[in-house]
């Protein structure tokens, strides 16, 4: 077993978790361990229920050299996790290159920002790790941690971070509640966002709806040094290429801060910016205008969706059917001026648009008499034919 470099015991579902309780408190009391092992497969197991041990075993220099653990769907624990967090935390998982832990739906978020505050403590974090995978699980809730790690250089060669690698295009959008927007703020700040962040998103936790998001604008402003380039009028710069969707739903966004947000669009290149989303804020009919306004021709050039529906205060603005009214009417304005081209999906109604299928129109007389001569000329044809085979089988016989 010491020679062993691969192990694969993947789709093992029926293997009790005693058994592999067994497995691994054996590795752990080994002399030699698995000295030369690189990879470890254990997906679609039930491994994942005692996966401390496998913790234990790595802190205890067993797995010396594993650089491809594959741990999706594997019944992991928030225990389990936890002593992986150890093993990452200790520096015993520095050569490590893959690690895959997708698909472990019972994990809480407690346990995945432990993992992260792990990759933060350790000596010198996770150099080699390139694939990290956490997709369909609740690492989403522990977008502030998340945002921590992937901001913080520990992981230098990480070039497809928390995603799987057959995903589709979709972002993979962090949630944040307050102080997850103050890392997020802090990072755009000093301009901390690694180029693997091309498919990131954020929104903020449900049961963080009407925090400020004041942070995280006044950072984007303030991304260069001196004066907020939105207001200094100075070159513009390319800090939000890598946000793909700016989720600000529920966030307290009014016309002021609205503006201000154009401002920063009009100062800062977004070329990546794909889905802008200001659902249920406090946007009234003007604030869209000004919005539109404020953009250059240039701004948010792929933006493809723009959501606003639902905007509280609308009463006494003549109600949601003048701010919708109002609000395409400025958006034809800035597409006449050459502004959002990209831009397929506008909603700013909670209403569904209605389809009207077309009602079928009465026949004329001369379309009638058309298809009366057209059927009488098949006739023929169909006759002509019958006569033409009978006069064939006459001719056999």
């Amino acid at each position: 077993m010491g020679e062993l470099t691969d192990l694969n015991l993947s789709q093992n579902q029926d293997v009790e978790s005693g058994a592999w309780r067994d497995f691994f408190e054996g590795l752990v009391a080994s002399e030699g361990g698995l000295s030369k092992l690189s990879a470890l497969h254990l997906w679609s197991t039930t491994a994942g229920e005692v996966l401390s041990l496998l913790g234990q075993a790595i802190v205890g220099g067993k797995l010396p050299h594993v650089t491809n653990l594959a741990l999706n769907d594997c019944n992991l624990s928030d225990e389990g996790l936890r002593g992986l967090a150890e093993a990452v935390k200790a520096g015993a998982l520095e050569e490590i290159e893959v690690l895959d832990l997708g698909e472990n739906f019972d994990v809480q978020t407690e346990a995945w920002e432990e993992l992260m505050e792990g990759i933060l403590e350790s000596p010198g974090g996770l150099p080699h790790l390139r694939i990290l995978d956490c997709s369909a699980t609740n690492v989403v809730d522990a977008g502030g941690a998340a945002m921590a790690v992937l901001t913080s250089g520990r992981l230098p060669s990480l070039w497809h971070p928390f995603r799987s690698f057959f995903a589709d295009v979709d972002p993979f959008r962090f949630r944040l509640d307050e102080k997850g927007v103050g890392i997020v703020s802090d990072a755009i700040r000093e301009g901390r966002f690694p180029p693997p962040m091309d498919l990131m998103g954020f929104r903020i936790r449900p049961d963080a709806y009407g925090i400020s998001v004041d942070p995280i604008l006044e950072a984007i402003a303030e991304s260069e040094a001196g004066m907020p380039n939105c207001l200094a009028g100075v070159k513009r710069s390319k800090k939000l290429n890598s946000v793909y969707v700016f989720d600000l739903a529920q966030c307290e966004i009014d016309d002021a801060k609205l503006k201000k947000l154009a401002e920063i669009f009009r100062s800062h290149e977004c070329d990546g910016l794909r889905e802008l989303d200001l659902k249920s804020n406090r946007v009234s009919h003007r604030g869209v205008s000004d919005f539109f306004d404020t953009l250059g021709s240039d701004s948010l050039t792929r933006l493809h969706t723009l959501l606003l529906s639902g905007q509280q205060g609308l009463e006494a603005e003549g109600g949601e059917a003048h701010f919708c009214e109002s609000a395409r009417a400025a958006w034809e304005r800035a597409r006449e001026q050459g502004k959002l081209s990209a831009l397929e999906e506008f909603d700013p109604s909670d209403e569904p648009e209605m389809e009207y299928e077309a009602e079928p129109q009465p026949e004329s007389e001369e379309g009638e008499e058309e298809e009366e001569e057209e059927e009488e000329e098949e006739e023929n044809n169909d006759a002509a034919r019958h006569e033409e085979a009978d006069e064939e089988g006459a001719g056999m016989g």
